[in-house]
C-alpha cells in the first residue's frame, strides 16, 4: 500500500500543472482530444450498446468506424464510473491518464517484488519504467502511456509457471486482455514477450531436469487454457480490425513504418523541459509526422548503471531472459532500417529483423511505429535495474537510488493544461443536437480544413452522439476527402445534394470560423437553396434542415470505354463513362461501390468474375460524367474475346456493355478517357503565313479531375503531316486541369504560330489533352459521354 501511494504521489507531481486542471483541460487539443472521444465513446456504447462498439458516430455511414484507431477499452473501464457519475469525459479521461502512470510503476513493483523478494529493487525499478523519457514525451497520447498491465501480465505469468493454479491463470487473461483492449499496439508486443517467456522458463526448467513430466503437462495445460480464454476475449475485439483492413485495403507498408522508428540519435534523447539532462543532452522539439516532438528514449544513467550490475552480480536465471528481451526489443525499435538520427538513414543496405516480422506475423501490417518497442526496453531494463537494487545489503541505498532516478526523470513542467468545454461552458448547440432524434449532422467549416477546427467537434459530440459524416482518427476513409473537397463550396448544388446522398438531417454552421466575405456569399446563396432551412440559431451557430431527396438512377446513361487489346493473364482496365442527364447532381454514399460481372466468352469456353471499383460520391447534372476505371483480369490464353460488362442492381441501376478484345502476349498502348468536353470553340476562317492564329476554347469540366492535362492544339495539312503545334497548360499554366471545379466551364485562348513557309492550301486544326506527367494519351467526352481522341476544330486556308 506504501508503494501504491507513493506511485500515486509522483504521478501526481510529474503530470503538473494538468494534474491542477482535470475537469476542464487535456494536455494538448489533438490526440488527447481524440482519446477523450474514444474512451467516453467506449463506456457510452458499454452501457448503451455493447453489441455496436466499433459503430462509432464519426465518418458516417461507414461501419465499425472505432477500428480506425487503438480501442482504448482499458482506459475506457477505468474512465466509465468518473465520466458516468460526473457526466464529464475530461474528467474520465484525465483520472485513466493518471492511473496508467500509478499502474506502470506499481506493476513493475510487484514484478520486480517478485523477482528479487527486494521491495526497494521493485520501487527504483517502477520508477525507471513509469516515469521513463518515452512516456513523459507523450503524456498527451493516452495509447501510449498504456502500459499498464505490461508488467501485471508478466508476474501473473511467472507465477503461473511456477505453480500452475487456476487463480494464476485467471489473473494473466485479466491482464492480458485488459493489456490487449487497451492497445493493439501494446498486445502484439506483450504476446511475443509472453511466447519468449514461456519458452525460456520452460527451456531452463527442461534442462535443470528439476521437473517431473507431470509438472510439465499440468503447466502445459493451464497455459493452454490461457490461451484458449485470452482468445475467447480478444478475438471479437480484433475482427473489427480485419475487416476495415479487407473492404478498405488498410495496411502500412514498410515505408511508413520508417518515420515512426527509432534512430540511434533519439537514445541519447531527452524530453523537453528535462531539468538534470536537459542541458548536456539533445532535447528535440521539432515537431514530426503527426505534430509531436520526436520521441526522446535516453533510459537514464542510473537505469543504465543498475542493469548493468544487475546482470553482472544479480541471482537468478531469469534476468538472462530480460537481458535477452532488452536487445531484441531495442533492435525491433530501430524498425525496419537503421537511421542516426530523425531522417538520417545509415546507409546500409540489409534491412533489420522488424521487417522479417513484418512479412510473417499477422498484425504487424496494420502497425506503423516500431518505436512502440520501447516499451519493452524499459521494462527490460527496469527489472535489471531492480536485479542490480537487490544487491544492496543496506535498506538506505535502495532509496538513495530511487532518489537519483527519480531526479534523472524529472521534467518539470512535464505537462500542459489546455483549457476546453465542459459542463455549463459547452455550446448551447449540443445540447440541443442532443435533444433531437437520432440522425446524421454536419458542422461546417469540416474539422482540419482552412478555418475550420481541429478535435473540437469530435469532442463535443461527447454530449449528444449524433452521427457525422466527419472525423479524425488513426485512419481516414478513402472518401472522406471528396466530402471535404465538396463543403468547401458549400452551398453549392453539388454540396447540398451529397448532404442530401449522405442522409444529413442538420448542417451547423460556425459563423465565426467564416471569413466576412466568405461569410456574406453563403447567406446570399443560402437564401436560393429551397432544401435548405433555417431552424434555429445560438449565437455564432446556425442550424439548418436539409430537406431529404430520393435519386433516381434512370438519369444515369452508363456506357464503357473498352481498349482494344489486352495482355494476357495481365490487369486489363476499363472505363466506365456514366453521363448525368438529369437537372440535380445525382450522389451516392461512400459503402455504395459498384460490382461489375465480367464475362469474357470465347466460342469454347467463357470465364466470369465480379469486379468492384468505386464511384465519384457525386455526379454533376447536365451533361456531368464520371469516368470510373474497372480492373480486370484478362485471359490467360490469348485470341479474340467478346468482354461483357454489366450490373443488374447497383447505386447506378441496372446497366451492361459489350466490347471485342484482342488478347495477346502484350496489350498496345491505349489511351483513356478524362471527365473533360471542349465545349467551343472559335478559329479564323483564314490566316497567311508566319501569321500568329489565336484559337479560343471553351472547356467544361464534367468531373473531378485527378491530374494535370496539357492541352495541345495541331495544324494537319492534307497529307496527315503536322505542319504547326502548339502544347501547354490551360492559359499557360494559369488555370491547371487539378484545380478545375466540377462543372466549371474555362476560357482559354492558344496563339499558334504559322510557319513561314507553309504553302498555301486548306488545314485541318484538331485539339485534345494528354497526361502532363508521363505524356500519356487522354480521350476528351463528346455531349453523349463518347469518348473522342481529339476533336476537329476545323479548317483553316491558308493564303499567300
Amino acid at each position: 500500500m506504501a508503494a501504491l501511494l507513493l506511485f500515486v504521489a509522483l504521478s501526481l507531481v510529474l503530470t503538473y500543472p494538468l494534474v491542477l486542471n482535470l475537469t476542464g483541460a487535456v494536455e494538448d487539443p489533438q490526440d488527447a482530444l481524440l482519446n477523450v472521444w474514444i474512451t467516453a465513446w467506449d463506456g457510452h456504447q458499454l452501457l448503451s450498446d455493447p453489441l455496436n462498439l466499433f459503430d462509432a458516430n464519426i465518418f458516417h455511414p461507414y461501419p465499425r468506424t472505432l477500428a480506425y484507431s487503438e480501442l482504448l477499452l482499458g482506459n475506457g473501464l477505468l474512465a466509465l464510473p468518473l465520466t458516468a457519475a460526473s457526466g464529464n469525459p475530461v474528467l474520465g479521461y484525465n483520472m485513466a491518464l493518471l492511473l496508467s502512470f500509478v499502474l506502470s510503476g506499481f506493476g513493475t513493483y510487484l514484478l520486480v517484488l517478485r523477482l528479487t523478494r527486494s521491495p526497494g529493487a521493485g520501487l527504483v525499478a517502477g520508477v525507471i519504467f513509469a516515469y521513463s523519457s518515452y512516456q513523459m514525451t507523450n503524456i498527451a497520447q493516452a495509447q501510449l502511456l498504456t502500459t499498464q498491465w505490461l508488467p501485471f501480465a508478466l508476474v501473473s505469468l511467472y507465477n503461473l509457471l511456477r505453480r500452475p493454479r487456476l487463480r494464476h491463470v485467471g489473473l494473466f487473461v485479466l491482464f492480458f486482455s485488459l493489456q490487449a483492449l487497451s492497445s493493439f499496439y501494446y498486445g502484439l508486443l506483450l504476446a511475443l514477450a509472453v511466447v519468449a517467456f514461456v519458452l525460456w522458463q520452460l527451456a531452463v526448467r527442461a534442462l535443470a531436469h528439476r521437473d517431473p513430466p507431470a509438472a510439465f503437462g499440468a503447466v502445459a495445460g493451464h497455459l493452454a487454457l490461457a490461451a484458449l480464454c485470452c482468445a475467447l476475449i480478444i478475438v471479437p475485439f480484433t475482427l473489427p480490425y480485419f475487416q476495415v483492413q479487407r473492404d478498405l485495403s488498410f495496411e502500412r507498408t514498410l515505408a511508413d513504418n520508417e518515420p515512426f522508428s527509432a534512430s540511434l540519435r533519439q537514445y541519447l534523447m531527452v524530453p523537453p523541459n528535462s531539468l538534470l539532462h536537459g542541458r548536456w543532452l539533445p532535447s528535440d522539439d521539432t515537431p514530426i509526422a503527426g505534430g509531436y516532438p520526436v520521441d526522446a528514449l535516453f533510459p537514464g544513467l542510473a537505469a543504465l548503471t543498475l542493469s548493468l550490475w544487475g546482470m553482472i552480480r544479480g541471482r537468478g536465471r531469469t534476468r538472462w531472459f530480460f537481458l535477452l528481451l532488452l536487445l531484441a526489443s531495442f533492435v525491433l525499435s530501430l524498425g525496419p532500417r537503421l537511421y542516426l538520427a530523425p531522417g538520417q538513414p545509415a546507409g546500409l543496405e540489409a534491412s533489420l529483423p522488424y521487417a522479417w516480422l513484418y512479412a510473417v506475423i499477422p498484425g504487424f501490417k496494420a502497425l506503423r511505429a516500431p518505436v512502440r518497442f520501447d516499451a519493452l526496453v524499459m521494462l527490460s531494463l527496469a527489472v535489471l535495474a531492480g536485479y542490480g537494487v537487490a544487491t544492496f545489503r543496506k535498506g538506505w541505498i535502495p532509496i538513495l537510488v530511487a532518489g537519483i532516478v527519480l531526479v534523472e526523470s524529472l521534467v518539470w513542467p512535464a505537462a500542459q493544461a489546455e483549457p476546453v468545454p465542459v459542463g455549463d461552458q459547452v455550446p448551447p448547440v449540443y445540447r440541443w443536437l442532443a435533444r433531437q432524434p437520432s440522425g446524421p449532422v454536419l458542422e461546417l467549416p469540416m474539422a482540419f480544413t482552412p478555418g475550420g477546427p481541429q478535435l473540437e467537434y469530435q469532442y463535443l459530440s461527447t454530449y449528444h452522439w449524433q452521427t457525422t459524416p466527419d472525423g479524425y482518427s488513426g485512419f481516414v476513409p478513402p472518401k472522406h476527402g471528396q466530402i471535404v473537397y465538396e463543403m468547401e463550396r458549400f452551398p453549392s448544388e453539388r454540396s447540398v445534394s451529397l448532404l442530401q446522398g449522405l442522409g444529413v438531417r442538420y448542417v451547423i454552421l460556425h459563423q465565426d470560423r467564416y471569413a466576412p466575405q466568405r461569410w456574406t456569399e453563403m447567406q446570399a446563396a443560402l437564401a436560393q437553396v429551397a432544401d435548405l432551412a433555417l431552424v434555429e440559431t445560438f449565437g455564432a451557430g446556425w442550424v439548418y434542415q436539409v430537406q431529404p431527396r430520393a435519386f433516381d438512377p434512370g438519369d444515369l446513361a452508363v456506357d464503357a470505354y473498352v481498349p482494344p487489346s489486352a495482355a494476357a493473364g495481365e490487369t486489363f482496365v476499363v472505363y466506365l463513362i456514366v453521363v448525368n442527364h438529369g437537372a440535380r447532381s445525382y450522389a451516392i454514399q461512400p459503402v455504395e461501390p459498384i460490382q461489375a460481372e465480367a464475362v469474357w466468352q470465347t466460342p469454347g469456353a467463357q470465364v466470369a468474375q465480379s469486379v468492384p471499383a468505386d464511384i465519384p460520391l457525386v455526379i454533376s447534372p447536365d451533361g456531368g460524367a464520371a469516368v470510373i476505371p474497372l480492373a480486370i483480369a484478362a485471359p490467360a490464353e490469348p485470341g479474340p474475346y467478346t468482354l461483357s460488362l454489366g450490373e443488374a442492381d447497383g447505386p447506378l441501376g441496372p446497366w451492361s456493355a459489350t466490347a471485342t478484345v484482342e488478347v495477346g502476349p502484350q496489350a498496345a498502348s491505349a489511351a483513356f478517357p478524362v471527365p473533360v468536353r471542349l465545349e467551343a470553340w472559335s478559329v479564323p476562317d483564314t490566316a497567311a503565313p508566319g501569321d500568329t492564329l489565336p484559337v479560343e476554347l471553351v472547356w467544361r469540366a464534367l468531373g473531378k479531375i485527378d491530374a494535370y492535362y496539357s492541352v495541345y492544339i495541331k495544324l494537319f495539312a492534307g497529307d496527315g503531316q503536322a505542319v504547326a503545334s502548339w502544347d501547354g497548360q490551360p492559359r499557360n499554366g494559369q488555370a491547371p486541369t487539378l484545380l478545375w471545379i466540377p462543372g466549371q466551364t474555362i476560357d482559354d485562348t492558344v496563339l499558334l504560330d504559322i510557319p513561314a513557309e507553309t504553302p498555301p492550301g486548306d488545314y485541318t486544326l484538331e485539339a485534345g489533352m494528354y497526361r502532363a506527367e508521363d505524356l500519356a494519351r487522354c480521350l476528351l467526352l463528346d455531349a453523349e459521354g463518347a469518348p473522342l481522341e481529339s476533336v476537329n476544330l476545323g479548317t483553316v486556308r491558308i493564303e499567300p
